[in-house]
């Protein structure tokens, strides 16, 4: 089967520039400047030197953080307005990485984008357009209109580019400011108009518009004013002590400069006062609606109204009650212990250890989650349909919109696969890139995906309720020899622990074997057999993460289900009994400890498979256990976490977060340029807030940019723009 999802043709080619109309082949989807599918695309149609290393680049890895592989690929390039079909100009840095590619040439690509992030959002003076810069260097401007009454984003209207986009701004009469790694450059209606070149090292910090010059400020405490067209170079006009992080023209020639410690008040190039931060370090600025004064928000979830002469006019403190819950745990390939979290309604990657938990987001609002674990952190399942590949960090690796009803997917080890069913019928496997594009899929009449877990490092072991197995790649999909009745993985070696079903040539079940699987799929070793007359009800697989540990429960028509238990000793497995009294003991990553909890509830064991011994049987209330990379012990009872040594000598106890108060940091600050006020976004929140009266939550996503009655929030793509 086909797994291209671009379509893309040479339309011009001179020298070191080239010209490339990029299609989608998948319905529904626009094509958007990204330099990463770019070079993508070129190295599908054989471009050499440097550009053919995309196909080999950390997939979750956003255009930013690949900036200085595009610097070294890619001069410069221009791009049209997204839609189905673009058009994407490109000079290299060398003509000779594209002597193999001629004009005309065409080709269908499983080239992809990177997953770029937003730097920003604004609108336009009057509010007809909403400007939207991501971290590929594209900044598209989108109508804004009026539906049925309300305000919506339409359609893109222009489109402009600068490779290592870090800011953006807007000056009068919309004339576009982009501040990039080594240079400013001015734009109308995405035409490039004017550029002026930053001194070596100097790093942009913080950007606004004032009239019609914009404002910088650098890592170094200068700040700057570029006039486009009317000026050849920056004109600096004071320095403070550490980093700008905020800028705001606040008055004819009066310009408040924040760093983390104070706001500076520049009259005429010099410093006539300053307000210092005593609630933290100052994370945001911008202009309030009063002539002359400015707002900013701290660390502390502070925000404090002041005017150019230093007077504070308001404090408000930002404070939110929230409820929290901790998620299943799960032990990663590191030994880390993570579980999703929701503190409100914002999900969390929560780290988990005996000195702490550690909090990593907010990463999105949800309603509910779940999650299941990979190999490199968490992938979650949250508002039943949307699943969310999650850094420890908490970052968002990739995201997909599941179908309705199906079973909850997993991850290929590295990140760049998706293993799910096609539909709530489940009649598909399918094996999805990270953009959502089908690498592989099996289908056959009467069957449906029974399920699927990582093979190998890039790859996934799935079958169907016959049986059948298969091995998906992103080259397409494998039909395997073996017959898969259920499966678990072994992390460490990429394989897995199989229970296969065997026919005789007249198609008669034979007993069944448990085997080994190397990270091919490959049948490596035998551990034992299954009656082929309890074949069908057998199952419930479970190994230790490096395969010294492996159980299955085996149907017995007298006895029920009866879970047997095996060990590794060096190239032999001894079978031992299994002493656990319910279906799913908790294995620890090497294999020399089992924990389970007792059939009564009233305690859980620890034990010693190898020893054939119990160790320790723990006293606690609970209904959740897992191990750490060190085999420690960790049981979730009320709202603690009690963790125990590998013999089960208590090692500490972590409270969980139960219904708090918390001050959020304060993100940002967007003006509304009218009576209301500012609209102040926190991690956790957003509210309208003005010189006096009580603040006006806003519900939904995070807001980036404001008008007096409208504010577009980061959701869907580009954004979305609601009424306020």
């Amino acid at each position: 089967m086909s797994t291209a999802i671009h379509s893309v043709k040479v339309t011009a080619l001179k020298g070191a520039e080239i010209k490339l109309t990029v299609r989608s082949l998948e319905k529904g989807c626009t094509v958007s400047f990204c330099p990463i599918l770019a070079l993508r695309c070129l190295s599908a149609l054989g471009a050499a030197g440097p550009v053919g290393q995309s196909d080999f680049l950390p997939p979750n890895d956003s255009p930013g953080e690949l900036h200085d592989y595009v610097a070294e690929c890619l001069e410069s390039a221009r791009a049209s307005v997204p839609k189905a079909s673009a058009t994407f100009t490109l000079k290299l840095r060398d003509a000779d990485w594209l002597k193999k590619i001629k004009k005309g040439d065409t080709r269908d690509t499983a080239a992809y984008a990177a997953t770029a992030r937003r730097v920003g959002a604004a609108f336009t003076a009057e509010g007809t357009q909403l400007v939207i810069g991501w971290d590929s260097g594209a900044v598209e401007a989108h109508e804004v209109t009026q539906k049925r009454g309300r305000t919506t984003l339409g359609k893109p209207v222009w489109a402009a580019q600068h490779l290592g986009l870090v800011a953006f701004t807007l000056l009068a009469e919309d004339v576009l400011v982009t501040a990039g790694r080594t240079e400013l450059r001015a734009h109308r209606e995405g035409e490039p108009v004017a550029e002026v070149s930053l001194e070596t090292g100097a790093k942009v910090t913080a950007i606004a518009a004032d009239g019609t010059r914009a404002l910088l400020g650098f890592a170094d405490g200068s700040v700057a004013a570029w006039q486009p067209g009317k000026a050849a170079a920056l004109v600096r006009l004071a320095g403070v002590d550490g980093p700008v992080v905020g800028l705001a023209a606040v008055g004819k020639d009066v310009i408040a400069v924040a760093t983390s410690a104070a706001v500076a008040v520049l009259r005429k190039g010099a410093i006539a006062t300053t307000v210092a931060s005593a609630d933290g370090p100052i994370t945001a600025l911008a202009k309030d609606t009063a002539a002359g004064a400015f707002v900013f928000g701290t660390a502390r979830g502070a925000v404090v109204f002041a005017d150019a002469d230093g007077k504070v006019a308001r404090k408000h403190q930002t404070q939110i009650p929230q409820d929290s819950v901790i998620g299943v745990m799960h032990c990663d390939a590191q030994g880390t212990v993570a579980a999703l979290a929701r503190r409100g309604n914002r999900l969390f990657v929560a780290t988990l250890a005996p000195d702490g938990i550690r909090f990593a987001g907010p990463i999105a609002e949800v309603d509910d989650f779940g999650s299941t674990a990979a190999a490199d952190g968490l992938l979650a399942r949250v508002n039943k349909d949307q699943a969310l590949y999650l850094g420890l960090d908490g970052s968002v690796r990739f995201s997909q919109t599941l179908p309705k009803g199906v079973p909850d997917p997993r991850v290929t080890r590295d990140g760049g696969g998706l293993i799910v069913a096609s539909s709530e019928s489940r009649h598909t496997a399918e094996l999805r890139a990270p953009t959502g594009a089908v690498l592989a899929s099996a289908y056959q009449y009467g069957q449906y995906f029974d399920d699927g877990i990582p093979l190998g490092r890039d790859a996934a072991l799935v079958w169907l309720s016959n049986d059948r197995a298969f091995r998906f790649t992103a080259a397409g999909s494998e039909e395997l020899s073996i017959r898969v009745h259920n499966a678990a993985a072994i992390e460490r070696t990429g394989g897995a622990f199989a229970m296969l079903r065997e026919e005789n040539e007249d198609g008669e079940r034979e007993d069944g074997r448990l085997v080994e699987l190397d990270a091919s799929g490959r049948v490596i070793a035998e551990l034992g057999k299954v009656p082929a007359d309890d074949f069908l009800n057998s199952g419930g697989l479970l190994a230790s993460d490096d395969g010294s540990l492996f159980k299955a429960s085996i149907y017995d028509s007298q006895k029920g289900h009866v879970q047997h238990c095996w060990v590794r000793e060096g190239a032999a497995f001894r079978e031992v009994p299994a002493p656990w009294d319910g279906d799913w003991p908790t294995f620890s990553a090497d294999g020399r400890r089992v924990a389970w909890q007792s059939r009564e509830h009233d305690a859980f064991v620890l034990y010693d498979p190898h020893a054939g011994r119990e160790l320790a049987r723990i006293e606690l209330d609970g209904y959740l256990c897992q191990f750490d990379g060190s085999s420690r012990l960790v049981i979730k009872s009320g709202a603690t976490l009690h963790w125990f040594g590998v013999d089960g000598e208590p090692c500490g106890e972590t409270p969980l977060p139960a219904r708090e108060i918390v001050t959020p940091p304060i993100t940002r600050l967007l003006p509304t340029g009218g009576k209301r006020g500012v609209v102040v976004v926190t991690a956790l929140n957003a509210f309208v807030l003005g010189g006096k009266g009580e603040p006006a939550p806003l519900h939904g996503s995070i807001p980036l940019a404001a008008t007096e009655t409208a504010v577009a929030v980061a959701r869907g793509w580009p954004l979305e723009v609601v009424d306020l």
